[in-house]
This record gives structure tokens, C-alpha cells and sequence, in this order.
């Protein structure tokens, strides 16, 4: 049914159960009139079991049908024969093309096509969104799933042509794969592509639900390294939506390397990979979130329990304002999903480091579950998980497949097959040599079982297979280098990431006690010996505190990105911003450092509070907290710039003896080339800021001989390290003089080093 008012120009399709409200120009009624006799909200008209039904809203004059004028509040029916009348304004009520009175709730793809065709014919505005109130309600949306806006763009015809229009949605309307600035139409004609996440509409070929279609295809797709290591041949595959694939082959021959081509981790060098139709490279930012993908390593935090680790998931990866509610249902959905049960006991509340492998290798899928994907990359899920556990994994695969999940997993056990519904099978270097079910694969390599495929398609004896078996790629591949940027994508509040970033990494921290008690201790411990040891301040007691507070930033921090580059790399594809995430570390680990800091002054407060040298408390703590603020920004480079922890260990040692040698202390300074490399370390700045916060005590009376120490006049503390050159007049030793010029001096080291860990971080983005 449609309504009509020639006089405006209106034609509006009624849907089933959704009112149409009709008011005055700038009453943000659905229909608005520019007629000051008309009310603010006049009149309502609705679609009721196929039949229109209008109601005064209770207006000053009124809605008249047959020249009566109706009760307001009440719902009268009408039909195309009724004389509707609102003020001068006539109301016509026309059957419509369109199936009005189907529910949008059963609509399937097709009925929605048919529509969006027929609303077209019609020239009439089609609103689309996540509501069933609209033209066009995109299926399987479902609260909580959120990409989809409730309102998120209207078709309008007008002067001849069509025009899109996105309403200020959050994750954006694309035409021809470029998105569109929100509130501003963009005239569109048969040419022309829609995509609103995964669906499709074009004025010519009407809707698609992508979905729904092959999820996953490769055309020509190969992966050549910088060194000229050839990991994939040129291959061409399809995977169908909702199918669990297989992908087989021996050890090194680029299972886990074309699995990581397919989901962006790692992209291909030639050729395109299509996520349900659409190419992963262009539309990257449209995509990422329905890609779940489990690497070997596991992708969460061995101190959280599972209800934390799964909540705070939640938190980082489901729309701002998600209730607590859907989150907690969500929870519970995903587990019951992969089969958790009695079996699994209180699964919920138990520690992730204190899980089984299989138990840890579900709770790493529920977190990726959590998102919705449609495609599930899995690479070796089974290899952890003795037969019993394999059985139980195999059949929630299933039941995640049935449900409208495509699984594409590295598996190198024959009985996973079982579950199966294709087998992709790599030959060794990278030849893919078979792109079907398991009978065909035994057929075409005439064996009886799977195992002497394997031992056809390997390479122990340094000669390759038979050729004859590779399967060349359909169509030419492209040679191109991968993109080095990732899309740019419009993010939830990184404000609220960060937020949510710091709590997960406290609660981390604070978990692991026995960890967080030795670092307590290192304060303790190196405290006590400067008590033992030294009898007055003196220059050596204050670089003892400014190396210290080097050694609890830098310890503190140098293992914690390498030490779970799977989990940030996972979540970095996923939607992490790299600046939130070193800042929520940086955060924590300076409140741990601060902590320490505070243990460590207090000691020699208390050890040297009789020493008429002695700076004050707060000043000492301040400034020597800087120091190890700053310097746990050089621990997080040194951790994102190596790439696992046994590297990192080895180069701490190395980048702590420059801030020892070049402090000042060993030995005086008396070439420029060696004080300006020592103004770019922490142990110069620190000890000297040391130095000037003390009291300055001249004792001229001293005998001859006296051990009493005395520091130097605050103007004189800088030549201290530099007597040879001030001596010479070196003029760069009197700029860099003054308390000032020490806390910019730390100030801009520390900036280099954020910067520097960002540089490091971002250079690892793949796609």
C-alpha cells in the first residue's frame, strides 16, 4: 500500500506494523508539511494486516475521511475509495507492487531483492538499516551486532536520477569501494556498486546478501619473500559458504603460509584474495571484523580467568554501549557453541594458564567468536589435543559451520577429515595439487589412505613431486608488493580502548603475584646495599639512583609486547589502535615503577636523613620517577622492535652499559664527541638532576686528607663531568647548564623513545 499527497509530491510505502508520521516543516515528522495550520505532529498513518489505518494525533484541525472529522487518538480504516483530507492536503491510498506485508524477520534474500527492485520501479525513497521499521531491513542483524546502523541509508529518486545517501552511519556506506561522506547524496546510476558492510546493491542488479555467497576465493595468489624464498606457487581456490575445509600437505610446505595469505595476515605478493566477493586488499576495513583467525600460539593471557578474559574481549572488540546484558549473553552463546559442558567443570572462573590445551585453544575461538565472523581460520587447532579432545573440538566445529560459519583449518591429522566437506592439499615448495574432497584426493594419487599422499608430495629426497600433479592457477597473477598501511578504519572511542586496554593489563599484572613481589623486591634489595655501602650522599650514591631507576623501567617493560606479539598482532588485524596500546602499557608499568621508586627513596631517606646534604623527599622521588617513567619507554622499544625475548634479553645488558659508562661517574669527561653522545642516554641526565637536587654544603675548613664529601655549587654541576672542557671554553657544555635543561634533556629522550617503539610496531602491519 502506498500513500500519496500529489499536492507535496509524497509517495510513501506502507510497511507492515511501522507508523508514518505527518506534521508540520521542522517537526521531524516523517512526512512534513510547510503549512503553519498544520500541526507539529498532525496525523499518523500505518499498514495494519495489509490494510492502511490513520489517526489524528491530536491536532488542532483536525483529519477528515468522507468529510467526517475523526476522534483523535483513534484508528480508523481506510482504502484507495476513502476521501482522506488534511487541511487542503488530499491523502490517496494505492495498492503497491512491492509484497508489503511480508516480515521482514522471514524476509530471505530474494524476497528482499524482488522488493528493492520494486520500491525502484516505484521511484520511491527506500530507507535501509538494521530496524525491521525499514524499506529495507538487512537480514540475520542482530541487536548486538552493531556494523549495521539502525538507520543507515536512503535511495531517493528526484530530477530524473537516483541518489544514495548515508545517514551518519558508523561504519560508512561504500560506492564503487570508496566510502561516501555522510549527509551528502551522491547521484548514482546502472554502473554503480553499494556495499553496506557485506551487502550489495546496484540499481541494475538489485540486492545481494554476500554472505551468502562463496565466502572465500583466490585467483592466482602467490608469495615470493625479499630473499627470493618462493613460499607459494601460483594457486587458484575456492572455498563455499559454510564449509569446513581442510588445508593438508608435509612439513614447510605453506599451509600455514597460505592460510595466512587468504585472511590478510600475511598478503599474498601476486595475485587477489575475494572475502565474499570482495577484494581483502581494497576493502580491508570492511572485512576485518568478520574474519576470525586463531594462529598456532595462543591469542590470550595465561593470568586471567576465562570470564575475564572473555569479558574484557567483549569490551575491546563488540560497538561502544553494548549492554552488560548481551555481552553476558554472548558469553554464554559462544561456550555453549563450543561445547562446553559439565565435562569442562566451573570453566568459567578458572585461570587460562591453568586450562588444558584443548580447553585454552576453544576459549582462543570463543574470544574470536565473539565478533560473529563468517569465516573461521584455524591453524592447527587439533595439534594439542589428545583423541578424546579432538572429538568433542570437531563436532563444535560443526555446529559453528551449520550455523552459518566457514572454517578453513592447518591440520596435518588424517581423522580430521572426517569432519571435512574439502581438502585443500599443498605439495612440497608450495604446489598446490589437489582443491577437493578426500575420495577425489586417494583417486588422483592412487593410494588407499592419506598417508601416502604425503609421502608422494614431500621432498626428503631433495627432488620435487611429480609436476603433473600441480594445479596451475585459473587466470594470469599479477606481480605487485603488499601495501605496507592499514586501512584506514572509523574506530570505537580509543579513549574507551585504552580505558578498557589499561584495565585488562592490570588486572594481568596484579594477577601474577609471584612476578609482581620480585619486582617489589629489586627496590628492596638494591636499596639495602647503597645503605650498607655508603656512608654520606655523594655522587656515586645519586648514579646509583638514577641507574636504578633506569633498570626498574627498562626491566619492567622490555618483555611485555614481544612477550605476546600473537595476542597484538591478532587484535592490532581486529581493530587496535598502536598508540592506546603502548600507552595503556606505559601507564601501568610507570605505576609499578612509581611504586618502587617510592620503596627505593624511602631507604635512603631514611638511611642518609642526618646528612646535611640530603634533598628533600618529594624532589628525589619526582625526579627519579621521571627517569624511570622515561626509561620504561626505551624497555617497550627495545620490546617492539626485536621479535622474540631471547633477543631481548640479550640486548638489555648491552643498552644499559652506555647509561653506566657515559653517567659522568666512571670517570670525567674530556672530549666533546663523548659528551654530546652521553646527553642522548638517561644515566647522564638522571645523575646529574640527582646531583642538583641535593643541598650544597661548602665545608673550606676540612683538613687536608678529610673523606667528608662535598658537592659542587649547583652552577658548577654540569663541569663537574666536564672540567678539561669548560676549561677550554667549550660553549655547548655551559648551554646544556640548569636543572631545566635536564628535565627537556628527559623529556625529548623519552618522546624519541615513544616515538621510536610506534615506528617499530607500525612497521609490522602486513595489510
Amino acid at each position: 500500500m502506498i500513500l500519496k499527497i500529489d499536492e507535496l509530491g509524497v509517495n510513501r510505502t506502507l510497511i507492515e506494523g511501522k507508523t508514518i508520521s505527518i506534521g508540520r516543516k521542522g517537526s521531524g515528522s516523517d512526512v512534513q508539511i510547510d503549512n503553519a495550520s498544520v500541526s507539529r505532529h498532525h496525523a499518523d498513518v500505518m499498514l495494519q494486516d495489509g490494510k492502511a489505518m490513520i489517526s489524528d494525533a491530536g491536532s488542532t484541525n483536525g483529519v477528515l475521511v468522507n468529510g467526517v472529522k475523526l476522534e483523535a487518538g483513534k484508528w480508523y480504516l481506510v482504502g484507495s475509495n476513502d476521501n482522506v483530507t488534511l487541511q487542503n492536503y488530499v491523502l490517496k491510498f494505492a495498492d503497491a507492487k512491492p509484497n508489503a506485508t511480508s516480515s521482514p524477520e522471514t524476509s530471505n534474500t530474494g524476497d528482499l531483492n524482488k522488493r528493492f527492485k520494486d520500491l525502484l520501479a516505484l521511484k520511491l525513497p527506500i530507507k535501509i538499516g538494521r530496524l525491521s521499521t525499514n524499506d529495507i531491513p538487512l537480514p540475520d542483524a542482530l541487536p548486538d551486532d552493531k556494523i549495521v546502523g539502525r538507520l543507515h541509508a536512503e535511495i531517493t529518486y528526484r530530477d530524473g536520477n537516483y541518489y544514495i545517501e548515508d545517514l551518519d552511519s558508523k561504519n560508512g556506506t561504500y560506492v564503487n569501494e570508496i566510502r561516501i561522506p555522510p549527509r551528502q547524496p551522491r547521484m548514482i546510476d546502472k554502473a554503480d556498486t553499494i556495499l553496506i558492510h557485506l551487502h550489495y546493491f546496484s540499481l541494475e542488479d538489485g540486492y545481494r546478501d554476500l554472505r551468502n555467497e562463496v565466502a572465500i576465493r583466490a585467483e592466482g595468489i602467490g608469495k615470493k619473500y625479499p630473499s627470493g624464498f618462493v613460499g607459494l606457487q601460483p594457486l587458484s581456490i575456492e572455498v563455499e559458504f559454510k564449509q569446513i575445509v581442510a588445508l593438508m600437505g608435509p612439513s614447510g610446505c605453506g599451509k600455514s603460509t597460505l592460510l595466512k595469505t587468504l585472511n590478510g595476515d600475511s598478503p599474498a605478493t601476486s595475485g587477489d584474495v575475494f572475502i565474499h566477493g570482495l577484494s581483502l586488499r581494497k576493502n580491508y576495513h570492511l572485512l576485518k571484523k568478520k574474519i576470525g583467525y586463531v594462529p598456532q600460539d595462543d591469542i590470550i593471557h595465561k593470568e586471567l580467568t576465562v570470564a575475564r578474559t572473555l569479558y574484557l574481549a567483549a569490551k575491546l572488540r563488540l560497538p561502544d554501549g553494548t549492554s552488560e546484558a548481551a555481552i553476558q549473553q554472548k558469553i554464554s552463546e559462544v561456550l555453549k557453541d563450543l561445547n562446553f559442558d559439565e565435562d569442562d567443570g566451573d570453566i568459567i572462573n578458572k585461570v587460562v594458564g591453568g586450562l588444558s590445551g584443548g580447553q585454552r585453544k576453544r576459549i582462543c575461538i570463543a574470544v574470536e567468536l565473539l565478533s560473529q565472523p563468517t569465516i573461521l581460520f584455524l591453524d592447527e587447532p587439533t595439534s594439542p589435543l589428545d583423541p578424546e579432545t579432538i572429538e568433542k573440538f570437531l563436532i563444535s566445529l560443526a555446529n559453528l559451520a551449520r550455523k552459518g560459519t566457514t572454517i578453513v583449518m592447518v591440520t596435518h591429522k588424517p581423522e580430521d577429515l572426517n569432519y571435512a566437506d574439502k581438502v585443500i592439499f599443498l605439495a612440497a615448495k608450495g604446489y598446490l595439487v589437489h582443491d577437493g574432497s578426500k575420495a577425489k584426493l586417494l583417486e588422483k594419487f592412487k593410494v588407499d589412505n592419506i598417508i601416502k599422499v604425503y609421502t608422494q608430495c614431500g621432498d626428503t629426497k631433495g627432488q620435487p613431486f611429480d609436476v603433473r600433479y600441480y594445479v596451475p592457477p585459473k587466470g594470469a597473477s599479477t606481480q605487485r608488493n603488499p601495501p605496507k598501511e592499514m586501512a584506514a578504519d572509523k574506530q570505537n572511542s580509543l579513549w574507551l580502548q585504552f580505558y578498557w586496554l589499561t584495565v585488562r593489563y592490570l588486572n594481568i599484572k596484579f594477577n601474577d603475584k609471584d612476578n609482581l613481589y620480585l619486582l617489589l623486591a629489586q627496590p628492596i634489595i638494591i636499596g639495602g646495599l647503597v645503605a650498607i655501602i655508603f656512608p654520606k650522599i655523594m655522587p656515586q650514591v645519586l648514579f646509583m639512583m638514577s641507574v636504578s631507576a633506569i633498570w626498574f623501567g627498562v626491566s619492567n617493560s622490555s618483555k611485555e609486547i614481544v612477550g605476546e606479539f600473537a595476542i597484538y598482532k591478532r587484535e592490532r588485524m581486529y581493530n587496535l589502535n598502536i598508540h592506546m596500546y603502548v600507552l595503556s602499557k606505559w601507564a601501568v608499568l610507570s605505576l609499578i615503577a612509581l611504586v618502587q621508586v617510592l620503596i627505593f627513596v624511602t631507604i635512603v631517606q631514611l638511611r642518609f636523613h642526618s646528612d646535611e646534604n640530603l634533598g628533600a623527599f618529594i624532589p628525589n622521588t619526582g625526579y627519579m620517577f621521571m627517569i624511570s617513567s622515561a626509561a620504561t619507554l626505551f624497555g617497550l622499544f627495545l620490546s617492539a622492535f626485536f621479535d622474540n625475548t631471547e633477543k631481548v634479553l640479550t640486548v638489555v645488558p648491552i643498552a644499559l652499559m652506555p647509561q653506566i659508562m657515559l653517567a659522568g661517574i666512571v670517570t670525567p669527561f674530556q672530549k666533546l664527541a663523548v659528551v654530546i653522545i652521553s646527553y642522548f642516554t638517561f644515566g647522564r641526565w638522571g645523575t646529574e638532576g640527582l646531583m642538583r637536587l641535593q643541598k650544597n654544603v661548602i665545608k673550606e675548613e676540612l683538613p687536608p686528607g678529610s673523606k667528608h664529601f662535598v658537592l659542587p655549587p649547583r652552577n658548577e654541576i654540569h663541569f663537574y663531568y666536564n672540567k678539561e672542557l669548560k676549561e677550554k671554553g667549550e660553549a655547548i657544555v655551559t648551554l646544556f647548564n640548569g636543572m631545566d635543561k635536564n628535565v627537556l634533556a628527559v623529556f625529548i629522550l623519552a618522546t624519541i623513545m615513544y616515538t621510536a617503539t610506534y615506528i617499530s610496531l607500525k612497521r609490522k602491519d602486513t595489510i
